[in-house]
């Protein structure tokens, strides 16, 4: 059982989780490209490592996973002074510039969060907790999905300003009848599902987040202990 924030996840076992020689025995009649994305199973030149292809499927899986769970653990979980919640606010950050180095691009994001942070906070203050997801555009360029957890209400060209290095959008996180999403970390990670295995980012960390933010709660769960809950 996984809760994360007002979510809950319940994972049922029906057969045996294998361990030692019947685990690794299992993992070897298993082909690895299986679960791999389509960038690895196409690799024309045969490069991919079997071990090296199920380590990527299986970052990718556990970054998308990681990503939804700390979304949903995080929001309406941080009160401002008076006690009273923040809604998350989802945000888009361009470059105007074709940016496509990451290292480069990754910079400028600390770079805003810490004028951000001086904006909303003071100066030195690191208070803003956030989830952020890199893409890529179609020219190649940078950009980012951030979901802010405890941002009050700035005017659009006043986040812009402190972007300072293109276009920035944020979008309200509704449902298509218009209702506020009740599961904000499914929602953003299906927006970014596909560029979550970028081969860009082979090697690289697809996200970045804040620290101190709220950890999903597992647990191991009897049936019979539920069935008394």
């Amino acid at each position: 059982m996984v809760i994360s924030g007002d979510v809950v996840e319940m994972y049922e076992y029906e057969k045996p989780i294998l361990t030692g020689k019947d685990a690794v025995d299992k993992k070897r009649k298993k082909n690895p490209q299986d679960d791999a994305p389509e960038w690895v199973r196409s690799d024309p030149e045969g490069s991919e490592d079997v071990t090296d292809v199920r380590a990527r499927a299986f970052a990718l899986n556990r970054a998308r996973k990681k990503i939804r769970r700390l979304i949903n653990a995080n929001v309406y979980r941080h009160p401002d002074e008076n006690g009273e919640v923040f809604k998350p606010v989802f945000m888009t950050l361009t470059f105007a510039e074709n940016q496509t180095e990451v290292d480069a691009a990754n910079k400028e994001f600390k770079r805003f969060i810490q004028r951000l942070n001086h904006a909303v906070y003071g100066r030195g203050q690191t208070g803003l907790k956030y989830v952020t997801v890199i893409e890529f555009q179609k020219r190649g360029a940078v950009h980012y999905h951030c979901v802010f957890f405890n941002l009050p209400y700035m005017p659009s060209a006043k986040i812009a300003e402190i972007w300072g290095q293109g276009y920035i959008k944020v979008n309200a996180m509704k449902k298509r009848d218009g209702t506020n999403c009740d599961n904000v970390g499914a929602y953003v990670t299906k927006y970014m599902q596909k560029e979550l295995d970028d081969e860009r980012l082979h090697r690289r960390k697809c996200y970045l987040v804040a620290q101190g933010l709220h950890q999903p709660e597992e647990y191991s769960v009897e049936l019979s202990d539920l069935e008394e809950m």
